[in-house]
């Protein structure tokens, strides 16, 4: 159907599935072992994602609107609008995309207590319009921004959630030089699981960014024909291909170089599995993908390249339910000076607790050790298991 390759329906697909993997395999799995209460259920969320959807939606519609002449010379056979979506249509959908799509952003948000967070959205679809006007045009501005958006994407879970969006606005006022003294007076209440969290954000979103970059890039090259017969300055144009290949071989090579690191680090604190699937889907298609952008010449070579980057970024998610089985409460010892055990905590979920209050039970146990058992709150941070 014309209006679902229009607006790209695997790139909406792969956006709810992160969106949802996100949530179900990192943020509500870390909730359950805390006092924490998720700002949105299964049904609002539901709502969140529509709305960065419908959004993406509209960027793809303007994009293709706009890029008529160029497309028609790159991609004949990919042109919808004109042919079997007429431009009027084309321009009322892109309108209904993004007023709907903002419309239950300001509801989603209204509904976390913060309804600035909708100008997100507001601000997304700004600026993939400025995008497809200007930016893209030029040497790799346009690039950034997209991937940019690709990584808010991630973060855009993140922040829907009161608890991690306070702790992000906390890494951001550090970041612009407030003083942690002064941020506790704007009242943001940050605690460490929060940070915790979000650290997996920033890993992701990080990743996001990297391999969305590189697919702009690529596809910069693969356009670059028709792109310059229309006085685009995109940097394959700029500096020429080669020069290009170079910018995205290097690309790859930062994320090898973090995804071995974190690989190492993985396997360092006894997370085997995880390790051999961080080889198995990202760096070993990563280090394949560099060598085929190194060979590539054709265009059929680059369209190649760029599907693989998308397969990659599909591949990727599959770590994420994997991740999800592997966290759970540690245990905790107590030990007196002498290094000899003189308690086993071991730590509940399944009980309800608040942000204040810890319970414990002793037992006796064979070795006349103090066995406590701990409810589960918010003091309490989870671990993940080998």
């Amino acid at each position: 159907m014309a209006i679902l390759k229009l607006v790209r329906w695997s790139n909406l697909l792969y956006i709810f599935a992160l969106m949802s993997l996100l949530r179900y395999c990192l943020v509500k799995p870390f909730y359950s072992f805390t006092a924490y209460q998720l700002s949105l259920n299964d049904g609002q969320f539901l709502l969140l994602c529509l709305s960065v959807v419908l959004i993406a939606a509209g960027g793809y519609i303007i994009n293709d609107y706009y890029d008529r002449p160029t497309d028609t010379l790159n991609k004949p056979d990919k042109v919808w609008i004109g042919t079997d979506i007429s431009p009027t249509f084309a321009l009322q959908l892109y309108a209904l995309c993004n007023v709907s799509g903002i419309g239950i952003a300001f509801w989603v948000a209204n509904v976390v207590g913060v309804p600035k967070l909708a100008f997100i959205q507001v601000a997304t679809a700004i600026l993939l319009w400025f995008y497809t006007l200007y930016l893209q045009r030029l040497p790799l501005i346009g690039n950034i921004l997209v991937a940019l958006l690709c990584g808010a994407v991630v973060l855009i879970v993140a922040w829907y959630e009161k608890a991690l969006l306070n702790s992000f606005l906390n890494d951001v006022l550090l970041l612009l030089g407030f003083s942690p003294t002064s941020i506790t007076d704007l009242g943001l209440d940050v605690s460490e699981f929060s940070s915790y969290v979000l650290f997996y954000f920033y890993v992701f979103a990080f990743f996001a960014f990297l391999y969305t970059l590189l697919r702009e890039l690529i596809k910069d090259i693969e356009d670059s024909e028709g792109d310059e017969s229309m006085a685009y300055k995109t940097l394959p144009i700029v500096v020429g291909i080669p020069i290009s290949k170079l910018v995205g071989a290097v690309i790859v090579a930062i994320s090898l170089n973090y995804l071995a690191k974190i690989a190492l680090a993985e396997s360092s604190v006894g997370q085997f599995w995880s390790a051999s699937l961080i080889v198995i889907l990202a760096i070993v298609p990563s280090v394949y993908l560099l060598y085929n952008i190194w060979k590539a010449r054709r265009t059929a070579d680059f369209s190649r390249v760029s599907l693989l980057v998308k397969v990659i970024m599909f591949l990727t998610l599959l770590y994420l339910p994997y991740f999800r089985s592997t966290i759970k409460m540690g245990d905790m010892v107590v030990v007196d000076p002498n290094g000899e055990t003189i308690a086993n905590i071991s730590l509940d979920s399944t009980k309800t607790a608040t942000p204040d209050t810890l319970s414990a039970e002793p037992t006796a146990s064979p070795n006349n050790n103090i066995d406590i058992h701990i409810d589960t709150a918010q003091t309490v941070s989870p671990t993940r298991e080998p």
